[in-house]
């Protein structure tokens, strides 16, 4: 997501009155003015447009110190004027797609809307409304089945985003099944555990009763070979008394 925008300055005018006279405050005013990122994200079509005229080596796909574009800051604050005017632009027409391939082994997909940022993210990647992920696909030829440099699609990554209803149109484009919910697995998995551990507690005092009722049974055993020899010797004792007369 790109810096809010609240303390973007707009263009100072050329002949305007209002001049700073601090070369610091101007310095910041001009480091302000030329944020061409700023303005896409803010919805400034005027600053944007005035940034373009102005500065011949500033495209639309021109990265910032993150590698995000103009184009993916309108994309991501659904933007719709200034995402158009962005890739409508002939400027736009100068981005060439990375030579490297997608983790799919496609080529790169070409065109302004499928500018990539370090990660391999299109402006779909970031789309927050169906409207800004429509424009880019239906209008621009944005393509949703680009996979960035973790092998997501943006339809994966909208998903996480809590963006769910642009991935649901991003996967009836691509045909990707609805993914599960992650926390209904954590909560799976958690209950599997406690089964686990509850019939481990099972066994154990299963165990622990076998072995009492093996040591009872031991005793009464003992108990009987004892009463066995008493009443064997009681007899022999028995017999070898003389009769009375």
């Amino acid at each position: 997501m790109p810096v809010p925008t609240s303390t973007l300055i707009k263009p100072v005018e050329s002949g305007s009155a209002a001049q700073p006279d601090d070369a610091a405050a101007a310095a910041a005013v001009e480091e302000f003015n030329s944020n061409i990122w700023l303005a896409s994200g803010e919805g400034d079509l005027a600053s944007v447009r005035h940034l373009l005229d102005a500065n011949t080596d500033l495209t639309p796909t021109s990265p910032d110190d993150f590698s995000y574009t103009p184009v993916h800051a309108a994309a991501s604050y659904g933007q719709l004027e200034v995402l158009e005017y962005l890739l409508s632009h002939p400027k736009a027409a100068l981005y060439k797609p990375p030579e490297q391939q997608s983790p799919s082994g496609a080529p790169a997909p070409k065109g302004a809307a499928n500018v990539q940022d370090s990660d391999g993210d299109t402006p779909l990647f970031v789309c927050e409304t169906v409207e800004a992920a429509k424009m880019l696909v239906e209008q621009y030829k944005a393509d949703p089945t680009h996979r960035n440099l973790d092998g997501k699609t943006a339809a994966q990554a909208a998903f996480e985003n809590e963006a769910y209803e642009v991935a649901e149109y991003l996967r009836s484009l691509t045909g990707e099944p609805e993914p599960e919910p992650e926390d209904e697995e954590e909560e799976y998995e958690f209950d599997d555990d406690e089964d686990d551990d509850e019939d481990d507690d099972e066994d154990e005092d299963k165990g622990k009763d076998g072995q009492e009722a093996e040591g009872k049974d031991s005793g009464r055993g003992e108990g009987r070979g004892v009463d066995g020899e008493q009443k064997q010797q009681s007899g022999a004792h028995a017999d070898s008394a003389p009769a009375q007369p």
